[in-house]
């Protein structure tokens, strides 16, 4: 007699303090948040090649784009968001919302001695709270495709999560030491969460109250054991 299990499914609870958040920006499929460009090419085009016109495939098609959308999940930014650089070394940003969530940080260039001297580092801090209880692992990338044209000289760093010992998905920044101003709008793709596992996975959105909120930072303090994510 045959025996067929069902894999567990694997679920990520996503914690804001802001229902109308949680609608607008929730952690969600990465085919639903394609970039613009992307989503207006036709899957070929007409190519001249020693004088013959052919059909040749576009990105429409590449294998590798399209696994990556299918198999990811994506953080839209959750607010306009401006950041000036000073060749000093010095940042200074300001988002749309005035929330206590909007707030950047930097990591002590100890944290990091002999890497990045000509570079700025800022940290995004990310508003929502995620936890998952099998430890299960997501590889955390940039959305570089929607983010090489207008963000170019920017380096967002990659790493390996689990939700189970860390929470927050801040996003790690380089940036050169030049005059420079950076905006993000809300609503575009910022990372992208990819998960390192066989099992189906969902992410399940919550909008709590700032007093459930707060108390749920509480509970899993601390937040992360690698203080550098």
């Amino acid at each position: 007699m045959l025996f067929f299990f069902k894999k567990p499914k694997v679920t990520v609870d996503c914690f804001i303090d802001s229902k109308i958040m949680a609608d607008a920006y929730s952690i969600r499929r990465a085919i639903k948040l394609t970039p613009s460009w992307w989503q207006d090419l036709t899957p070929t085009c007409p190519v001249s090649i020693s004088g013959i016109t052919e059909q040749v495939p576009t990105s429409k098609q590449c294998s590798g784009f399209l696994s990556l959308y299918k198999e990811s999940w994506v953080v839209p930014l959750w607010s306009d968001l401006i950041v000036h650089t000073a060749s000093n070394g010095q940042y200074k940003y300001k988002f749309a919302s005035n929330e206590t969530w909007a707030t950047m940080h930097t990591h002590p260039s100890y944290q990091y001695q002999g890497g990045f001297t000509d570079k700025i580092h800022f940290k995004i801090n990310c508003p929502w709270h995620l936890a998952e209880n099998r430890k299960t692992k997501f590889l955390f990338l940039p959305a570089t495709w929607s983010l090489a044209d207008s963000h170019a000289q920017l380096h967002f760093l990659p790493g390996v999560l689990d939700f189970t010992s860390n929470h927050a998905i801040h996003a790690n920044v380089l940036a050169p030491k030049a005059e420079q101003q950076y905006r993000f709008f809300a609503g575009s793709p910022l990372i992208h969460l990819v998960p390192l596992t066989e099992h189906e996975v969902r992410f399940k959105t919550h909008a709590v109250t700032e007093q459930e909120f707060k108390q749920l930072q509480k509970d899993t303090h601390p937040r992360n054991l690698n203080k550098f994510s």
